[in-house]
């Protein structure tokens, strides 16, 4: 089913460059991206999803106030539990 569809509003999607390069504070698990995204679209993180594919994804959002959703569950590990998604044994 497409997001839009099913009602989802997607203002942008924000990648972190890889590498050392990138910025400390926007290193997973902390929660910068997802707050840095909040306040350039003025979003209401509790009603707002932060989906990924690994544990430090769900900690992120979870950090922001976001729900969270996980993604390609072969990548997580039993330490994190999402709202969404079952985590497996890596």
């Amino acid at each position: 089913m497409e997001l839009t569809t099913a009602g989802a509003i997607i203002d942008a999607a924000v990648l972190l460059p890889a590498g050392k390069d990138a910025a400390v504070y926007c290193r997973k698990p902390t929660p910068g991206i997802p707050l840095s995204a909040a306040r350039e679209h003025q979003i209401d993180r509790s009603s707002s999803w932060m989906i990924g594919d690994s544990c430090n994804d769900a900690a992120a959002g979870k950090s922001a106030g976001c729900w969270t959703a996980l993604l390609l569950e072969g990548k997580a590990t039993t330490d994190c539990v999402p709202d969404f998604g079952r985590p497996i044994a890596a």
